[in-house]
């Protein structure tokens, strides 16, 4: 999934008279819901929230209510604004998906969406009456997970970042990014919230989606959980941190043995006839200990040999120990079973396999029946 830009939210939360409009960022997460950062919120009275900002189907509407960590910008610095759900209506709208960040040293390719303040433009449609607007802009950068771990926050390096402020005391060029959505392999990983000038303009701080998990009181995270549609526990958000080499290679034996090894079902097998064979153990064990398995009996050269060990592995009544006597004496052993498979075969596997790698097969087939 990746961002939707008429999704990406302008805010304007009044705090009443003798109070300047604090403006910020934040996303649509799903009809009815916008995500953003608590500081932009917390003690307005009134919020307005606009969505496809500048276009002609643009939205602008007043919110209904608010959540915001009660803890501002001293814990998560979440929040989440409740529109009417019909402002949206008629648009295709999926809800957001989330994401966790594993803790490494890995470096995350992200983006940040929002209305800075060094995006401001003279609005030519003011015809003189000196209008402004903020245009929109995407700010593709990395995050060094590693970075900020004592703050336990999202460092994010910009790319390309703006010129810094023409004098010192103005304002951040960064203003009203704040509760921007972070973006990391196509989920919300967090929203932006700080600017540290001390950084220069290259660096932002976003405040992680996951650190709700630990920093937020059982009933705040309930809450916080049903307005974004967050899993119970912070294992059930996928980690956008990439594989590493060790575990990619782990996973890919892991479903080699599960795609491959003892099947349920086989397919492709029209010219393969099967035959019961009864496996008698040459320790002299009683008529209870009878098992039977499955081997083939096919023409030469069918890929039957491949799959003999399959059926054997996948006859599940036959212990360890019969398993691999049986395995081994049908590739050409001393007789331990009752019927041994037929010379063409056993011809088949060491043409197949080779000498040498046969005589592995029946060793660790050996070891495995001890």
């Amino acid at each position: 999934m990746t961002v939707d830009p008429w999704r990406v939210a302008q805010i304007a939360a009044d705090r009443g008279p003798g109070h300047a409009p604090l403006r910020g960022s934040g996303y649509a997460v799903a009809p009815g819901r916008v995500l953003t950062a608590a500081h932009v919120v917390i003690g307005a009275s009134v919020i307005r929230v606009r969505l496809d900002v500048g276009q002609d189907t643009e939205i602008d509407v007043q919110a209904d209510s608010w959540w915001a960590d009660p803890a501002g910008d001293e814990g998560t610095d979440l929040a989440v604004i409740t529109i009417p759900e019909d402002v949206t209506g008629g648009r295709t709208f999926h809800p957001a998906r989330f994401g966790r960040i594993s803790d490494s040293a890995a470096v995350l390719p992200v983006d940040a969406f929002g209305f800075p303040l060094f995006k401001l433009r003279d609005d030519p449609a003011s015809a003189g009456q000196g209008g402004v607007f903020r245009d929109f802009e995407q700010a593709a950068g990395h995050a060094p997970v590693a970075a900020n771990r004592r703050q336990r926050t999202l460092a994010v390096y910009l790319h390309d970042p703006p010129p810094p402020p023409q004098a010192e005391g103005d304002p951040s060029p960064w203003a009203g990014m704040s509760g921007g959505p972070v973006w990391a392999a196509g989920r919300i990983v967090a929203v932006v919230a700080e600017h540290y000038a001390s950084e220069g303009t290259g660096r932002l701080t976003a405040r992680r989606l996951d650190r709700a998990y630990e920093q937020l009181s059982a009933s705040e995270l309930d809450r916080l959980s049903e307005l974004l549609g967050l899993p119970a526990m912070v294992r059930g958000l996928p980690n956008v941190v990439p594989a590493g080499r060790g575990q990619l290679v782990r996973s890919a034996y892991l479903a080699q043995v599960r795609d491959y090894i003892a099947p349920d079902t086989l397919f492709g097998r029209e010219r393969t006839h099967i035959r019961t064979t009864t496996i008698i153990p040459r320790h002299g064990r009683g008529e209870g200990d009878r098992s039977t398995i499955v081997p083939v009996d096919a023409v030469p050269w069918d890929s039957a040999t491949w799959t003999v060990p399959a059926y054997l592995i996948a006859a599940k009544e036959v212990d360890s120990l019969r398993l691999g006597e049986c395995i081994d004496d049908s590739l050409g052993g001393s007789p331990g079973c009752s019927r041994s498979l037929s010379a063409h075969r056993v011809q088949g596997c060491r043409t197949i396999l080779g000498t040498s790698n046969l005589a592995q097969l029946r060793a660790a087939l050996a070891r495995l029946a001890k």
